[in-house]
């Protein structure tokens, strides 16, 4: 790209994840932002990240057939931050909508 040097963005302020999803517990929110790093040193990895204190928090993990189905989950915000930390993994197309498909296959759940 040789005009590279002429591409500018103007400066913004953030927009907190927090109020982005405000329903989000703290430990989902502090574990996501764990995984957006900028700086691939500073970003977590997988083993550290199962042992977040996201893991450890009620509700506690549970075996899959024991969990609810997306559509009748209480903590919405929590589980958007789930799609999303899939979506990574799976290096979908979408972040905020990854495919129904791949989901249903990994986690085995009711996606509208």
């Amino acid at each position: 790209m040789p005009d590279y040097s002429k591409i500018t963005f103007p400066e913004t302020d953030p927009i907190p994840l927090e109020d982005l999803v405000p329903e989000a517990s703290e430990d989902a929110v502090d574990l996501f932002k764990q995984f957006v790093k900028y700086n691939a040193e500073e970003r977590s990895t997988a083993e550290a990240a199962l042992l977040h204190r996201y893991f450890f928090t009620k509700p506690m993990a549970a075996r899959m057939e024991a969990m609810p189905t997306a559509a009748h989950s209480g903590k919405e915000a929590d589980h958007q931050i789930n799609c999303i930390l899939i979506s990574m993994h799976l290096g979908v197309e979408g972040i905020m909508r990854p495919p129904k498909e791949k989901l249903k296959k990994i986690l085995s759940i009711n996606i509208r």
